[in-house]
């Protein structure tokens, strides 16, 4: 019995969601609606990006080729709710922004559950640009 009972661990502790674990779904929906905004899609290179699937957000950093061909630079996005914005293709501020609030008030929350002994700041509500 301890047999079957050991092997059996593995696989359950397997099941589990690991956090931090990227939702693919998420990441698939997210990249679809970034690349949408870029002159060479296919070109798009993504990093640093926090997904928080729960809210059906993810932020971080997108390089795409340009028309004459270069790559632009690491270039900073938010996708939340299906759209994707940043200020480099012409998307409303106010809108980058709030995604990106977003992003800041899951990365906080995530620190605080991982590290109960440190305080952080709350990033208070969002305040449009006027």
């Amino acid at each position: 019995m301890r047999v079957i009972t050991y092997g059996l661990l593995p696989m359950l502790v397997g099941c589990q969601q690991v956090p931090g674990t990227v939702d693919y779904d998420l990441r698939a929906r997210m990249e679809e609606a970034v690349k949408g905004h870029l002159k060479d899609p296919e070109s798009a290179q993504f990093s640093d990006v926090s997904y928080y699937s729960e809210r059906n957000l993810a932020c971080g950093m997108v390089n795409a080729k340009n028309s004459l061909g270069g790559y632009t630079g690491p270039k900073a996005f938010a996708y939340i709710e299906g759209d994707a914005y940043s200020t480099e293709w012409g998307a409303d501020h106010n809108k980058f922004l709030r995604a990106n609030h977003e992003c800041l008030a899951e990365r906080i929350k995530q620190l605080r559950a991982e590290n109960p002994g440190v305080k952080f700041d709350d990033p208070g509500p969002f305040q449009p640009l006027k």
